[in-house]
């Protein structure tokens, strides 16, 4: 339940931050106080918050001498976990495989101009 209320008032916002408001008389101050409304309403805590701006890295070596197939299977299962792999170090015998992913928050699912409105300056 809790949730459902939080997704109304995300898409509330949402449609407040992206239609013409001279047309429907709301200004950016109305915009704001509903943004501090939802954040105090959502209880968010300043870490919650800076996870919007983290990502997390992982470094994964693996044998270059598997098969094309093995390292396409591994891959996808990064993919899979949301790992973007940035850089490949090959060696002698193994791959350096360096990845990156934001940092798991459910703010995340919150549309991208709204999501920087509310995220403010942490």
């Amino acid at each position: 339940m809790r949730y459902t209320s939080i997704l109304i008032a995300i898409i509330y916002l949402f449609i407040l931050t992206s239609c013409d408001r001279s047309i429907h008389g709301i200004d950016q101050e109305t915009i704001d106080q509903s943004l501090e409304e939802l954040q105090s309403g959502l209880n968010l805590s300043k870490d919650e918050l800076r996870k919007l701006r983290q990502l997390e890295y992982k470094v994964v070596t693996l044998s270059n001498l598997e098969s094309d197939d093995k390292l396409e299977l591994y891959l996808s299962e990064l993919g899979k976990e949301r790992w973007n792999c940035f850089e490949v170090i090959p060696a002698a015998t193994n791959l350096r495989i360096f990845c990156s992913r934001p940092v798991e928050t459910p703010l995340r699912y919150i549309p991208g101009g709204l999501r920087r409105s509310i995220s403010g300056n942490f």
